[in-house]
């Protein structure tokens, strides 16, 4: 996805950081195609990015339905998940539009990107709620199309 929307417009990409140095750097210069700035989830944002974000005009990406062992505990898929709120504190921050999409494979090597109608939380929107709300969203996407959501990783501990 990040490929796709960064040929456009830049992008961040809030992720995991490699852990191999190699693996990093090669996927830094062949990955992507356009320009991204990955920031490290462990290491959160910054005032010069928020500062970036707004001077490139640039698309933020976040992974939510990664386990986060600080996160808060909301239902995911109709089970408690440790969740990460950072989209949510994002747009109640910001008044920024949020929309929760995927990409949908339609054939080989051809994909769709699919995704709900914009979100603008209010400044005094809970967070548990905003955040439970991008879940539910999330949730929604993968009923719909269950055989393309690729989980890898530890959701649920």
């Amino acid at each position: 996805a990040t490929n796709i929307i960064s040929i456009v417009r830049p992008m961040i990409a809030i992720a995991r950081t490699m852990n191999n140095k190699y693996v990093a750097r090669w996927m830094k210069k062949h990955h992507f195609r356009g320009p991204v700035t990955i920031i490290s989830k462990n290491h959160g944002m910054t005032a010069d990015i928020l500062r970036q974000w707004e001077r490139d005009g640039a698309a933020m990406t976040i992974l939510m339905d990664q386990h986060f062992s600080k996160g808060m505990p909301l239902q995911f898929l109709g089970r408690s998940a440790k969740t990460i709120t950072s989209a949510a504190r994002l747009a109640i921050r910001t008044g920024r539009r949020i929309v929760v999409g995927s990409f949908v494979r339609t054939g080989p090597y051809r994909y769709s990107l699919v995704g709900g109608a914009p979100v603008v939380f209010a400044k005094n929107t809970p967070l548990a709620e905003a955040a439970q709300l991008l879940n539910d969203r999330l949730s929604d996407a993968i009923r719909k199309y269950p055989r393309q959501y690729l989980w890898i990783h530890r959701r649920w501990r």
